[in-house]
């Protein structure tokens, strides 16, 4: 009885989630049918890319090399680093970790290039749980201090939270739960 209400409430869950992701999917692809402006356009592809990364990520992938092109095209460097970090992001979750690397640094450098902290911070992240994908946990502590620090000074709480919850995972999977508190 307890599994037959498990699988039912599980498949709810999902049956949800993907119907939601499919309204903001169609909203996205409607954006995209009336936006004219291409920066705008760079972002809403970029924004329909991130609903695939972590189901389908090869259309993250495909989606983003749209954004890269149109960025270069029209020399919109902050849509060319968001488009990097993001297929770095779909590497990642691929599994093609230096692949992964590769584009974080060099969204990176675009971000840092322009001073833009967002992007910058969110390259930090990424190439962090690289890192600590490949459990080299101190170089990951090291970007993901970057990043926190980095959000700090904007102030942007979201992204604060998140380097925190990365931090203490990190610690956790150094098994130095007590240092997350520091």
């Amino acid at each position: 009885m307890g599994k037959k209400i498990l699988s039912i409430v599980l498949f709810f869950f999902f049956f949800y989630e993907g119907f939601a992701q499919n309204k903001l999917t169609d909203s996205l692809k409607h954006l995209l049918t009336i936006t004219t402006a291409d920066t705008a356009r760079v972002i809403t592809i970029i924004d329909m890319a991130l609903q695939f990364r972590n189901t389908r990520p090869d259309s993250t992938i495909y989606y983003c090399d749209q954004a890269l092109a149109l960025s270069r095209k029209i020399n919109f460097k902050r849509g060319e680093a968001y488009a990097l970090t993001t297929t770095g992001l779909a590497m990642r979750e691929k599994g093609e970790l230096p692949r992964s690397l590769e584009l974080q640094i060099q969204a990176l450098q675009i971000a840092e290039s322009n001073n833009y902290p967002i992007e910058t911070a969110f390259c930090y992240r990424r190439i962090g749980l690289v890192y600590m994908d490949i459990q080299d946990y101190n170089t990951c502590l090291h970007y993901l201090y970057l990043a926190l620090h980095k959000q700090e000074n904007i102030p942007y709480a979201r992204g604060v939270a998140i380097e925190q919850m990365n931090l203490a995972m990190t610690y956790e999977y150094m098994n130095k739960p007590d240092s997350a508190l520091y």
